[in-house]
């Protein structure tokens, strides 16, 4: 299933190239990295009765990472986290604050330090959703709300204890949506003033820094039947809207971000070719947005929801391809010449989506999403070592 993003357009993901302690990893010269080689599907388990999905994955080591989504009840959603320990995947005790709670996204500080970041309804609106990790247990913190609408959060990273950006959109008054993005200073979440296009629905889908200094937020706007890419670029302490290109004529959509330097970023999505959904991958080499060529599956769309990566020349991205009435997930990896697909799992006979990714070495990389064999939609994590 792909998760929605505001009002007007679909979803969806991840992610930025961190070690383990949280610090961006410079691109590599000279021999190419060592990279996994295999993707292997990963027992995860599954809260209640209903559908389940997974948004969002993390890792601080190879014995704790974290996937954060939602599960159902009857009609409504609870927040869903799942533990990895080294050995097994495990449902953690997390909270909720409304009837309907979503989390999109996770990012790791630490064994001590994790956040996620979604959204929950109030019985009025939506509001933001911030959950912490101290070690022990999750507990919700206090963070702002914007209009007076929906306000949902789509990403979160950062790149340190005391610097952690979130992301998402506002309905400031409809059908005017508008790009939201926090921060986090190590005490309280405080909003970050940010640019949109005027008098329309603006979306904010992934957000990526680099160092404090800098930093990319990716999504896309709305104006009149189409809709087109969206990139802010966060340096000299303000947000800014950077020029970027679309490929399509009507849908044009960034779902996921990386970047390892202020001269190499890279943005991910899809654009509407009139028929189907194709792949959209563009590149940031320190002056302009370009598009990189990138492959499809098959005849029917393909979509890509989050990217991830340990250097310049090894990165994935994930997503899915349509294959008649069903989906099946979509990989594709950067050997810093070319995007390739490479062979990716479909535990699932009806529909296997990718939705988050995350890079801890280039011999450990998650991969998080949900499947479905005909019934209820069940927790998918895949792991390539």
């Amino acid at each position: 299933m792909v998760r929605k993003l505001g009002i007007y357009v679909a979803l969806i993901l991840m992610v930025l190239i961190m070690t383990p302690a949280g610090v961006a990893v410079a691109g590599t010269r000279g021999a190419l990295p060592a990279a996994c080689t295999k993707w292997v599907h990963t027992t995860s388990p599954n809260a209640g009765t209903g559908d389940n999905n997974l948004f969002g994955i993390a890792a601080v080591s190879a014995r704790d990472a974290w996937a954060v989504g939602e599960y159902f009840v009857g009609v409504d959603t609870r927040t869903l986290i799942e533990h990895w320990n080294g050995k097994s995947w495990s449902v953690v005790k997390s909270p909720n604050a409304g009837p309907d709670n979503s989390l999109n996204a996770v990012y790791a500080v630490s064994a001590t330090d994790a956040w996620a970041a979604g959204s929950y309804y109030n019985g009025t609106a939506g509001r933001t959703l911030i959950e912490h990790w101290n070690g022990k247990s999750w507990s919700v913190v206090p963070s702002p709300n914007v209009g007076p609408g929906t306000n949902e959060l789509t990403s979160v990273r950062g790149t340190s204890a005391h610097d952690i950006w979130v992301a998402g959109d506002t309905v400031t008054s409809y059908p005017v949506t508008r790009t939201l993005v926090l921060h986090w200073n190590g005490r309280r979440w405080r909003v970050a003033s940010s640019p949109s296009v005027p008098a329309e629905p603006n979306f904010l889908n992934g957000v990526r820094p680099v160092s404090p200094a800098g930093a990319w937020a990716v999504g896309n706007f709305v104006r009149g039947p189409a809709s087109r890419t969206l990139i802010l670029h966060w340096s000299g302490g303000h947000w800014r809207i950077v020029p970027s290109p679309d490929v399509g004529t009507q849908t044009n959509t960034l779902r996921g971000a990386l970047a390892s330097s202020p001269a190499d970023a890279w943005a991910v999505g899809d654009y509407y070719n009139g028929t189907v959904d194709q792949t959209l991958i563009e590149h940031w080499n320190g002056h302009h947005w370009r598009v990189t060529s990138s492959p499809d599956v098959g005849t029917g769309s393909n979509d890509l929801a989050a990217i991830g990566g340990t250097s310049s020349a090894n990165a994935y991205a994930v997503g899915r391809t349509i294959d008649g009435a069903s989906s099946k997930t979509l990989i594709v990896h950067w050997d810093g010449k070319h995007w390739r697909v490479v062979p990716s799992r479909n535990p699932g006979t009806a529909d296997n989506d990718l939705d988050a990714l995350y890079a801890l070495t280039p011999t450990s990389i998650w991969a998080a999403g949900n499947y479905n064999n005909g019934g209820f939609g069940r927790t998918l994590i895949d792991h390539c070592r």
